[in-house]
């Protein structure tokens, strides 16, 4: 059999300043907290998929708003390459109806989050898009207000 990559894609969804997680046992028999997703079918686009993976997970509707960033990520000796599409995605309710296979879900500060079993791709996405982008537009923010001190 031929190995190849995986394309899988996430949903991210923020309510007041938290990012939902979802606890999920995973291929090495581990929990783990990961954002919501799955893989992608042949013949799906990757809007379809993140649709169709946020129905089955959550039990709710999503509107995808957009990718924010992909990430690829490869354990070679685990045989494991994947390539993941981090979608901002709108849901029609919070009222989620779990699968079998999510032990748990909630939402969570970025700080908070760090200090669960993330997966590497999730704690890299919290970690760039959330914690960076926070500083970023703080420091931004900063620069520009700040008077000028040259003469």
């Amino acid at each position: 059999m031929e190995k190849r990559p995986k394309v899988v894609v996430a949903g991210v969804i923020e309510d007041t300043g938290k990012i939902l997680l979802a606890k999920e046992l995973l291929e090495n028999n581990r929990e783990h907290w990961i954002i919501p997703g799955g893989g992608v079918e042949f013949g799906e686009t990757i809007e379809d998929a993140i649709k169709r993976e946020m129905k089955e997970e959550l039990g709710v509707d999503v509107e995808p708003m957009g990718i924010i960033d992909f990430k690829e990520h490869m354990n070679l000796k685990y045989d494991y390459h994947t390539v993941i599409f981090f979608f901002r995605v709108r849901p029609d309710s919070i009222d989620f109806e779990l699968e079998s296979k999510i032990i748990e879900a909630g939402f969570f500060t970025p700080e908070d989050a760090l200090k669960l079993d993330l997966v590497y791709t999730t704690r890299w996405f919290i970690e760039k898009h959330i914690i960076g982008d926070r500083k970023n537009h703080l420091e931004n923010r900063i620069s520009t207000t700040s008077p000028s001190t040259s003469s």
